[in-house]
């Protein structure tokens, strides 16, 4: 579920990859802190850690990257807070760099 990313503090960020997915991790918002752009019209994600101040402008930059690939006004909740940045999207390259992946299962073909 989501595109699974960790950041530099272990702080651990899940970003949705299509409604379907915005509304499941919605349903999260109550046990989680989460981020999304501020105008609706992009990705949500749940922040799973409490990340330091100097990686909420990461956060925002992810949600702006992953939210139509364009600078947008994101807001992070964290711990009954709101906190509005502006994110600027990042390169897929400097991404790679925080992607989890799913260890893939060796298949024992004849």
């Amino acid at each position: 579920m989501g595109r699974h990313l960790r950041l530099p503090s272990g702080t651990k960020l899940i970003v949705a990859r299509n409604q379907g997915e915005v509304n499941f991790l919605k349903g999260f918002r109550n046990r989680y802190n989460y981020a999304y752009r501020k105008d609706g019209k992009g990705t949500f994600a749940l922040i799973k850690g409490n990340p330091p101040e100097e990686e909420l402008q990461l956060i925002a930059d992810i949600i702006a990257r992953y939210s139509k690939n364009e600078p947008a006004k994101v807001g992070i909740h964290l711990n009954g807070k709101e906190i509005e940045l502006i994110g600027n999207p990042p390169s897929d390259e400097f991404l790679e760099q925080f992607k989890i992946y799913a260890k893939k299962e060796v298949g024992h073909g004849r």
